[in-house]
Parts: structure tokens; sequence; C-alpha cells
């Protein structure tokens, strides 16, 4: 689990700001360690040393805008960190993993702008970057679909309003009164379509929803034991955030010291049912199972499977179960996605464990 908005690191180096033409903008002995990142007239640039020459592209993976310089340079390709997409010295994409053959078609656009000219004397990397170019838009997904106000949205946790109480909250732009008058009575929402108590969470659903709640039958199973996180707040876009929650295809990369699994980086074949509003897909997958205890021990491979499955429910709602074949038990994450305002979105997850054995409080 993680979320990933795009980071912005700090740069390596400022250029002068001086207008076209060849300037220097890093050392050469720093290309050395890796993919080092340089900022020329406000734009940032990534320098890597690629079969033999240095190479200056613009510091934006292609694919979902994730910094190069926070990568890697392997077999003369500059590797992406996020899903390990690899560039070669020409700018071109040369392997997807996740496609899983290295002679799957690549779509034609994963290219590197690359600049112009780049030169090494005197024991400096020089480079020209050409005519200036609007940087592309960042993948904000900003929280301003008019459709969303036609859909079920959590606002809070149900235990944040008290029988007889009452709560401010934020959405889409707007503060909600929610009330909660019974204490079996469900909440309500001053000048919101509905209001319901559900999963653990008020949910509110501004005009007449065209969407239905997100059904987990794992929060009314007995032996699941709910742990709930604490809350996170950022300038993300929901659409963002959930569509990083929905990839599978950064395990191996993203989180490699973790769980990710260098033989998960090619993705299973796997479809998507439907079912009204809601999506449903399964995949099984390698991984490196660092959490079980036995494993490290050696009683058990490290090298291991598991099953996810991945549940969604438009717009804003994702459910993931993690179901663990060799050291048993499973893990389910309930994703509760905030749109505050076109900007800002919040996260509410709560964890769910089960294991035959069950769990001590200090194992949780």
């Amino acid at each position: 689990m993680a979320s990933n908005p795009v980071p912005d690191p700090e740069p390596a180096y400022f250029a002068p700001m001086t207008p076209g033409g060849l300037q220097p903008v890093a050392a050469s002995s720093d290309l050395a360690a890796g993919p080092v990142r340089v900022v020329l007239d406000g734009v940032p640039w990534v320098l890597a040393r690629l079969d033999g020459r240095v190479v200056a592209a613009r510091d934006r993976c292609p694919h979902r805008g994730y910094p190069l310089s926070a990568g890697t340079v392997e077999d003369g390709c500059l590797t992406c960190p996020y899903h390990g997409w690899r560039y070669d010295a020409d700018g071109r994409a040369v392997e997807i993993p996740a496609l899983g053959r290295t002679d799957a078609p690549l779509p034609p656009r994963a290219r590197l702008r690359l600049a112009p000219a780049v030169e090494e004397h005197d024991g400096l990397v020089w480079m020209d970057p050409g005519e200036p170019e609007p940087e592309p838009p960042r993948l904000v997904m900003a929280n301003d679909d008019v459709g969303l106000r036609r859909g079920w949205h959590p606002v809070c946790r149900s235990e944040e309003i008290q029988p007889g109480g009452s709560l401010a909250v934020e959405l889409l732009g707007e503060q909600w009164l929610v009330e909660r008058t019974a204490p079996e009575g469900e909440p309500v929402a001053v000048g919101a379509y509905a209001a319901v108590d559900h999963l653990g969470h008020v949910w509110i659903a501004p005009e007449e929803p065209v969407t239905g709640l997100l059904e987990v039958g794992e929060f009314a199973e007995a032996g699941w034991r709910r742990v709930p996180m604490p809350r996170i707040e950022g300038r993300y876009g929901v659409g963002l955030l959930l569509d990083n929650q929905l990839d599978a295809g950064h395990f191996s990369f993203v989180h490699r010291n973790t769980f990710g699994s260098a033989d998960g980086a090619a993705l299973p074949p796997y479809t998507v049912e439907r079912n009204g509003n809601t999506f449903e897909a399964v995949l099984r997958v390698p991984i490196s199972a660092r959490n079980d205890v036995d494993a490290l021990d050696g009683a058990r491979p490290l090298q291991q499977h598991r099953t996810m499955t991945y549940r969604y429910a438009a717009p804003t709602t994702l459910w993931l179960r993690l179901d663990y074949e060799q050291m048993g038990g499973s893990t389910g994450i309930l994703f509760c996605f905030t749109p505050l305002t076109a900007e800002r979105t919040r996260v509410d997850i709560d964890l769910l464990f089960q294991h035959p054995d069950g769990f001590t409080e200090e194992q949780l």
C-alpha cells in the first residue's frame, strides 16, 4: 500500500539563466553515482550516462510523470523507479516490465524529450536546452468533475459523530453539517440528498446518487480484526490516489524493500467483472514475504504468492483483499477517499486482519 503523488525533489544544480546555447549544468564526476537532476531556466532535467555518453532529458517519465532522476541506470538504460520503464540513449522506451515480454509492442509516444545537444569537457557537462516548450500538465486530476456530486462520499468516521451531536464536514468545496439524533439512527446531512452510516464511516450523497455503496462482507464476518489508520490529507487529486492503489504494476519497484518481488514485475492475465458501479478483479502475484516470521527464520521460502482481490465502487471507494497462500491469513484494506476541494483530498484507511492463529495486540 502506498500513495505516491508525483514528488518534486530538490535539484542537484541550478544552471545559469542564459538563453539557449551550451551551458554548464553539472560536474561529469557526479554522474558516476547515477542520474542527476538539474534545473535550467526553471525547467527540471535529468542527466544520465547511457552507453558511454551523457544524455539530458526532461525529468519526467512519459508514463505517469514520475521524476526519472529518482531512478537508476541499468544495462545502459535510464530506469523509472515507479514502474520500471526503461529508456535508451535515444530516448526510446525499450521495455515495459508489466507487459511480461521484451518483444511486446510499445506505445510510440513512450519517448523522452531530449536536449538537442550535450557535451563534456573541462570536467563539466554542457547542455543546450533548445527552444522553450510548455511543460506538460502535472497529473493532478482535480476533484472538479460535476459528476462527483451524484455519488456517495465518505466524510468522516462513524465515531466522530456521537448520538445527539453534530459535525461540520468538508466535501467538494462546500461545508456540510452532519447530525445524529438517535443512538441507532442514521445520520442526517443538512442540505444533502442523503446520508448513511456504512462500514464504520458516514457517507453523503450531495445529490440523488447514480451509484451505490461499496459492499464489504468481511466487515460482518467473525475473525477479522479492524485497525483504523491515521488520517491522510493533502494536495492530491482523488483520481490520482485511486489510480495508484488500483495499480499493481508498481509493486516490484516502489515496494522492492518490503513485499515487492522482481518475479512480480510482469502482471498475470486478469479480467475485470462489472456489477453496476462496482468493478472487481483478481490477480495472483509473486511476493517477497518479509512479513512472514517463519520465512525470515528459514522455515518457509521467502518467495511466495498472494491473491489480490480489488473491488472498486465508483466514484471514491476501494476494497483490497490480500490472501496469503503459504503463510496463511488475509489482510483487507478499505480506502475511503474524500474530495474536499478541487485540489485537496483526504484518505481514511481501515486495515482488517484475519489469521487462523489470531493476533495479539502487540502483533496488530
